[in-house]
Order: C-alpha cells, then sequence, then structure tokens
C-alpha cells in the first residue's frame, strides 16, 4: 500500500502541477519526509495524511485509490482552473485596493462560482475605526463611506475584473450591510468563467 499510496500522491502533486516543496510546506512537513513517502520508503500518520490531502485539495480516501477517475480529473482540472482564476482576482484586487487605500488588505478571499463571484476583504482595523464601530451611528457613517468610496472606483474595479478574467461583468454588488471592516464584493459575469 505505501508504494501505491506515495505514487497516488505523487500523481496528484504533478496534475496541481506542485513541486515537492511547494506541497511539503503546504501540508507542514518536510521535503524529505514526503518524498520518502512519495518513493514508498515511509508511511505517513494520519495526521500527515490528512495533511497531504487539504494541500492537494482532495478528500483523504482519494489518495488511498489506485488510480484517478475520468470524472475525478475533470474536477481536479476545474479545481486547477478555479485556483488559479481566485488567485490571479486577488493578486489584481490586492493591488487595485493598496492603489485606493495605500496599503493591501488584511486579507483577501475569493470564491468563483461559474459565472459569480464573491470577493470578501478583511481590512486592517484601528483605534479610530474599532471607536467607530462601537455606536449604531458610527456605523452608518462606516458604512456610508465605504458605499461612497465603492462607488467613486466602480469602474476602474470593473475594468481590472474584465481584464483578469477575460469576460464582461453584468452586475457587482457591494454589501453595505456589513459594518465591520470588512467588505464583500458579489460580481456576475456575462460567461461561465470555468468553462
Amino acid at each position: 500500500m505505501g508504494q501505491q499510496l506515495g505514487k497516488m500522491i505523487k500523481k496528484l502533486r504533478k496534475i496541481k502541477s506542485l513541486s515537492q516543496v511547494a506541497l511539503a510546506q503546504k501540508a507542514g512537513l518536510s521535503q524529505s519526509f514526503l518524498s520518502d513517502i512519495e518513493s514508498g520508503q515511509k508511511s505517513p500518520t494520519i495526521r500527515s495524511l490528512k495533511k497531504i490531502a487539504e494541500a492537494l485539495d482532495v478528500l483523504p480516501d482519494q489518495l488511498l485509490s489506485t488510480e484517478i477517475s475520468p470524472a475525478e480529473k475533470i474536477d481536479q482540472e476545474n479545481l486547477l482552473k478555479r485556483r488559479e482564476m481566485e488567485e490571479n482576482i486577488n493578486r489584481a484586487i490586492g493591488k487595485f485596493y493598496k492603489k485606493v487605500v495605500g496599503h493591501g488588505p488584511k486579507s483577501l478571499k475569493t470564491r468563483v462560482f461559474e459565472d459569480i463571484v464573491v470577493i470578501r476583504c478583511q481590512q486592517y482595523t484601528s483605534p479610530l475605526l474599532d471607536h467607530l464601530l462601537k455606536s449604531e451611528k458610527g456605523k452608518e457613517v462606516y458604512k456610508n463611506l465605504l458605499e461612497v468610496i465603492f462607488e467613486n472606483c466602480k469602474e476602474s474595479l470593473i475594468n481590472i475584473l474584465n481584464e483578469t478574467v477575460g469576460s464582461t461583468v453584468k452586475e457587482i454588488y457591494f454589501d453595505g450591510k456589513i459594518t465591520s471592516p470588512e467588505m464583500l464584493t458579489t460580481i456576475i459575469f456575462k460567461d461561465n468563467l470555468l468553462k
């Protein structure tokens, strides 16, 4: 089983265009340990197996199977395409955010669902912002400020998104109800981005 497991990990790693070093870092393991697993010289612990599966974006039982089914291969390819698109959008939005705000966001999470993209942007807080968000009036001021900034930057944002994904924005929504240092933007494109 050890050699078969190692071969499957290696096969999935290559499908995802990851080096051993990159997968080991992503899984929080040493490269030499991962190399030993792939060659069948060592067997991973259940915890290590779970970490490798998470790093490869597969279920642990998929690592134990003997082959990748055609449907799984297509799913893996779609997953790779989705991840690459999400990373490209994150980079573009991060640069745009830095240009508008003066620094990058604290965190940026993008999810692509066919023709819909959801971007969740966590901002850095400051004592002033923390104080502002303590009262209902402060939350309203903050919400209004975000909406004005969004409206002023909307066209530039749409152009960046169109260029980044190679499709046209059909609709874009900013969630002004969020009264925290987090912004949620939902974009609907004219085309399915995953095809």
